[in-house]
């Protein structure tokens, strides 16, 4: 059990291994001490959870009120399909924008708001206790052979601001932080 654990915690799905641990009849769960060690480090990836949401909101709120339209990419907007939510192990918070002009605005108003970039050069932003990544597109796909199939899909959807852009709006306005009322960077 114990090689299972550490699995998947390098796999990042350790919450999720959790949840299906809970389903086990009582004789086949593992060690009482193990149950307990876990349980606490589920309870800390749902809190850093939870911080992300509030971020994420934060943020969207932050580049709206500059006239920017960003699609959260990856990660956390992926989370609302799994099961558990709260168990997908947060990384960074990604955000595409669909024109060059529009990400070269969204990294002057951070700049301007004196948030820190992680390194010098990137376009990775250390927004409070959360990494914030900024993406020109969609798609980062190194592969030759799959270069014009990824190229007529993201042309597919560029132009998000229909349907795509109104869910995308309303799953983020009904999330638990809301975005009314989210402070500003400090």
């Amino acid at each position: 059990m114990v090689s299972a654990v550490q699995t998947s915690k390098e796999q990042t799905v350790e919450a999720i291994l959790y949840d299906g641990i809970l389903r086990l009849r009582p004789e086949n769960l593992p060690p009482r001490l193990l149950q307990i060690k876990w349980s606490v480090q589920v309870d800390r990836i749902e809190r850093r959870n939870q911080l992300a949401n509030k971020h994420i909101a934060e943020q969207y709120e932050f580049f709206t009120g500059h006239g920017l339209q960003p699609l959260l990419l990856k990660g956390q907007g992926l989370a609302a399909t799994y099961a558990n939510p709260s168990h997908r192990v947060c990384g960074d918070i990604d955000w595409y924008f669909e024109r060059k002009e529009e990400l070269a605005l969204a990294r002057l108003q951070l700049t301007r708001l004196g948030v820190p970039k992680l390194l010098e050069g990137s376009q990775v932003y250390f927004w409070k206790e959360s990494e914030l990544d900024l993406h020109d597109r969609l798609f980062d796909l190194y592969n030759p052979f799959s270069k014009k199939n990824t190229e007529a899909v993201e042309k597919r959807f560029s132009g998000y601001n229909g349907n795509a852009r109104r869910k995308a709006d309303s799953n983020i306005g009904s999330s638990s932080s809301g975005i009314a009322g989210c402070g500003t960077y400090s």
